[in-house]
């Protein structure tokens, strides 16, 4: 028996094609490239979510609203088709004999809204949304001072995998480098050293 601990965005799904949706959605409604990207870098540290991205450009509230609305319609229809496809066989497929759990970060409300709209917090019902700023290596501690089954962390994000890594846990660390998406472009001097590198859940079988 294991412990399969996932991250959520660019580990099971498409955040990336979200972003350009979004993005796209906002240079519409005529606000500037360059300045839609620069508000988001300053939302990102607190917890990115559309609306606190819609407050840094000063939008006015009907504008606001609009968007808002567009946004959640966009995210409801294209959601469930944003989940890598080899998500669901590889959760089924441990769904009796391992323990599996979603580690994800960032705005509460926001990472609901999208595990709700991709329908994948029916296949794994266990999610655990931490700070912005919290420890992934420090949930991951808990979850073995709680439960010592052996657990298997797949990330795309080498910031938390190295403080992983750098812990001491008995954790197997695998990093996901979807293509396309935003942590795949570079490579890292741990990849394959201390972690294994996929593209997909299904090299994990």
């Amino acid at each position: 028996m294991r412990h399969y601990v996932y991250d959520f965005d660019s580990t099971l799904y498409a955040t990336q094609a979200v972003w350009e949706m979004w993005s796209e959605m906002l240079v519409g409604a005529g606000l500037d490239a360059a300045s839609v990207f620069a508000s988001y870098q300053e939302v990102l540290p607190r917890g990115y979510s559309p609306r606190k991205h819609i407050d840094a450009l000063g939008l006015d509230d009907a504008l606001r609203d609009c968007l808002i609305v567009r946004f959640g319609a966009m995210l409801t229809d294209r959601s469930p088709s944003l989940l890598f496809d080899d998500v669901a066989p590889f959760v089924e497929s441990r769904r009796d004999a391992h323990r599996q759990t979603i580690l994800t970060q960032g705005d509460r409300d926001h990472q609901w809204e999208k595990m709700r709209a991709s329908g994948i917090d029916l296949l794994v019902p266990r999610v655990v949304v931490t700070e912005p700023s919290g420890s992934k290596a420090e949930r991951l501690a808990a979850m073995l001072a709680e439960d010592p089954t052996p657990i298997t962390f797949v990330d795309d994000n080498p910031h938390h995998l190295v403080a992983v890594h750098q812990s001491g846990l008995p954790v197997t660390i695998v990093r996901m480098m979807r293509p396309g998406e935003t942590l795949a472009i570079a490579p890292h001097e741990l990849d394959g050293v201390a972690w294994k590198v996929v593209a997909s859940l299904r090299e994990l079988d």
